[in-house]
């Protein structure tokens, strides 16, 4: 029997990918900023407690909320599975449709819908930078290990059986899975993903050589943390 190849993968479905992932992480990140600085309000503002303690079940109701779908967002961003739609599976892409980002690539694309090339186009093609192969590429996979290892060993567990199934009580789950997480190890590793897929976007559309571990998060996250601010203090007033 003759194999069957799979067709390759064209840009624009390795891009969908990419934006893909990308809103997930986002929303992640949205839901994650948003959940800690309701809990930080409730312990440092005595109004906002107040509250929150007025009607206790729509406060826990939004909270489980909020945690269920992170941690069904963490599962699809780190899906292992064949058919998942998972940061893995946008790094390998990456890797090997290196050609992607090759300066002939850019400049196509940067023309797409022009029929007269731009004064500016030939030095911003010069000044990208451009993968010779895989290898160049390797590096982000190599820094994604360390946050796919956390998630399998202590947060994948957590999402099988709460949020995914119901294979134990929160009692069992507090004492048994939940000891293990911390929440600022969390916001580390969906920094990390946003620096990561951030750096994608860039090499795809400007060019732009991935560097990680440079990006600062603080102002996109704050900015996430002051609209539930702003809630929360216009409803206590």
């Amino acid at each position: 029997m003759i194999a069957m190849s799979l067709p390759a993968l064209s840009e624009s479905d390795y891009f969908n990918e990419v934006r893909l992932l990308d809103s997930e992480i986002e929303e992640a990140i949205i839901v994650f900023h948003t959940a800690e600085e309701i809990n930080q309000l409730a312990l440092r503002d005595s109004r906002i407690y107040q509250v929150l303690n007025e009607e206790p079940m729509f406060w826990q109701a939004y909270r489980s909320t909020c945690q269920t779908a992170l941690f069904i967002g963490l599962g699809r961003i780190f899906d292992s599975s064949p058919g998942g739609h998972s940061i893995q599976k946008v790094i390998s892409s990456t890797m090997e449709n290196f050609a992607f980002f090759s300066k002939v690539a850019l400049k196509a694309r940067r023309m797409r819908g022009r029929t007269d090339e731009p004064e500016w186009l030939p030095e911003f093609v010069a000044a990208a930078w451009q993968p010779e192969s895989a290898a160049d590429l390797r590096f982000l996979k190599h820094s994604l290990k360390p946050y796919i290892k956390l998630f399998e060993e202590v947060y994948r567990p957590i999402r099988h059986a709460i949020y995914g199934h119901r294979l134990m009580t929160n009692d069992e789950a507090g004492s048994q899975l939940f000891p293990r997480t911390n929440r600022e190890a969390v916001g580390r590793m969906l920094d990390f993903l946003h620096e990561l897929i951030d750096s994608i976007i860039d090499l795809y559309n400007n060019g732009k050589r991935p560097r990680l571990g440079e990006r600062d998060f603080t102002g996109h996250n704050d900015r996430i943390r002051n609209g539930a601010r702003n809630v929360l203090r216009k409803l206590a007033e």
